[in-house]
């Protein structure tokens, strides 16, 4: 086992400038992966990612109800100042397939900004639009995260939102 010459240490010089917060934290276990959203270092790039062919399966579909609970739980006891969210592509937009579905949002992040980063996520053009939905609403870009999970977050303890590159109401998900 070739331990990058730190015998003793798990502390890499990356850390020292992660907000204190001990390495584990830095990854998302569970089904799937997530995305650490405001995360300074980008630990998630070397995940596998999710199998391609089952990108139009819903988070829904892919989990049962007591696994969805059971994740939301355990990443908000890691990440008590982060709301779960999950975020699908909305069926009939030509926007490319998010890679990775779930996200740990900051409660003070607005709905603006979270979109500024689903739209860096997607590589989108300039200019290119993108919406986001919750429960077919356009939550106003204002609004803080944590507002929206306060008002539409489901049993499971996830917000559902969706995403489309127009202004369209309905997400058949």
């Amino acid at each position: 086992m070739v331990q990058c010459g730190e015998r003793g240490s798990n502390t890499r010089p990356s850390d020292l400038q992660s907000d204190a917060l001990p390495t584990e934290l830095s990854r998302c276990r569970g089904q799937g992966n997530c995305v650490c959203v405001g995360d300074h270092h980008h630990h998630h790039h070397h995940h596998h990612p999710d199998g391609k062919g089952g990108t139009s399966i819903s988070f829904k579909d892919q989990f049962t109800f007591e696994e969805r609970c059971a994740e939301s739980q355990e990443m908000m006891a890691k990440y008590p100042d982060r709301l779960p969210v999950v975020v699908e592509k909305y069926l009939k937009t030509d926007l490319p397939d998010m890679e990775k579905k779930k996200f740990l949002v900051p409660r003070d992040m607005s709905v603006g900004q979270f979109i500024h980063v689903l739209s860096g996520r997607l590589h989108l053009a300039p200019g290119k639009a993108l919406f986001v939905f919750v429960e077919n609403t356009l939550p106003q870009t204002s609004s803080l995260m944590q507002f929206v999970y306060e008002s539409y977050k489901e049993e499971d303890g996830f917000v559902y939102m969706c995403y489309s590159s127009e202004k369209t109401f309905g997400c058949d998900l």
